[in-house]
């Protein structure tokens, strides 16, 4: 909801204004302070005074106070109010957003100039009264112009007081530096890049619009590109040199003017469309994580190439049995023979444990061996 305010009307002089209605008579018609530094003027007719100076990026033009949009102004009677009152209604400018009390500055002056410049606003609104123009901020005529000069301050004379900008470090100064003075032909890298655009442009729009006319410029154009190039003694990138063709020097592009094929340990081979003309790269120039080779001992080297070999001819394959089930599946007699000279000693500790089968496992077809214990004596 719009704050609401009354502009005094119907005042005939300085002495029949209040305070507040001095400063916003003044403010109405007097420049902004905003950026600028007031000085006693050396020919003032008043004491010295102490300047005043309100620091800017750059110092504010407004010509006077007008009335934000959040404020309903009406002309009446002149109200008994309070400058508080003056500050939270009507804070700031409307044109500048400046503070409404920086224009004018009517508070610096001393008494007597103060009277001096609010009769002055007075006369100015006496006009605007008599043209029926006192609610409009924006209207000014001969005669308003001509008061204008007389309401500024005898005791101050006005400087542009501007903030000079804080000095750069030197990261930053070469962060926000031009590109002409950080890196080297930089007009060269330009038009490079700009050419090889160019050329991956035609490409794009003779493959996608089946008009393999428009790609006639794509060669032109990459010679034109390798040889600034070497005029220039850049060197190219690889990755940007592997995408152009070496035959016909067209621009090889994914599914559109070549063809891909990924074989054996990262090795990748394009194939031009144009000339079918194949360009084979490795994994490391592609960008692609290399094969990492296991360091691996003289033995362990030897089982692979061994297992290798058999993979390769399955008739050498050795139809071997596991060792537990070779060893389980064994009756235990023929396990005995193993023991050689000791096997006496071992069939007579376990005849001495009396009757009792003795399981050896499985077979080989799953069937559970047993086989009886003999008698010490047998």
């Amino acid at each position: 909801m719009p704050a609401h305010w009354t502009y005094p009307a119907h005042i005939a002089s300085a002495a029949q204004c209040t305070p507040v209605s001095a400063a916003l008579k003044v403010a109405r018609h007097a420049h902004c302070g905003h950026g600028w530094r007031h000085i006693p003027a050396s020919d003032s007719p008043y004491a010295p005074l102490p300047p005043v100076d309100i620091p800017a990026q750059q110092p504010c033009a407004c010509p006077g106070a007008t009335p934000p949009t959040s404020v309903d102004v009406a002309s009446g009677e002149q109200q008994a109010t309070r400058m508080d009152a003056l500050t939270s209604a009507w804070p700031v400018c409307g044109r500048c957003k400046h503070a409404l009390l920086e224009h004018g500055l009517l508070s610096n002056d001393p008494a007597a100039e103060q009277v001096r410049r609010t009769n002055v606003a007075v006369r100015m609104d006496e006009l605007l009264e008599d043209e029926h123009k006192l609610l409009d901020f924006t209207y000014t005529d001969a005669d308003l112009v001509s008061l204008k000069k007389q309401i500024g301050s005898l005791a101050y004379t006005r400087t542009p007081s501007t903030v000079k900008p804080a000095r750069p470090t030197k990261k930053q100064a070469k962060t926000h530096a031009p590109l002409h003075r950080t890196i080297v032909n930089a007009d060269n890298f330009c038009t490079l890049n700009y050419i090889y655009q160019r050329a991956h442009t035609f490409e794009v729009h003779a493959a996608l619009s089946r008009q393999p006319h428009i790609a006639r410029w794509s060669p032109s154009a990459m010679r034109h590109f390798f040889a600034l190039a070497k005029r220039a003694v850049i060197r190219i990138d690889p990755a940007i040199k592997r995408s152009v063709c070496k035959r016909c020097m067209h621009i090889l592009i994914e599914g559109l003017s070549c063809s891909t094929l990924i074989w054996g340990e990262g090795v990748i081979e394009r194939r031009c469309r144009w000339c079918a003309h194949a360009l084979v790269t490795r994994a490391y120039e592609t960008g692609l994580p290399p094969v990492k080779r296991k360091h691996l001992s003289q033995k362990q080297r030897r089982r692979r190439w061994r297992r290798r070999q058999l993979a390769s001819t399955p008739a050498l394959m050795p139809s071997l049995v596991p060792y537990t089930e070779r060893m389980q599946g064994t009756p235990w007699d023929a396990q005995l023979g193993s023991f050689g000279a000791a096997a006496p000693l071992v069939r007579q500790a376990m005849a001495s444990r009396g009757d009792h089968v003795v399981t050896v496992g499985l077979k080989r077809g799953g069937v559970v061996g047993a086989q009886e214990a003999h008698d010490g004596e047998t």
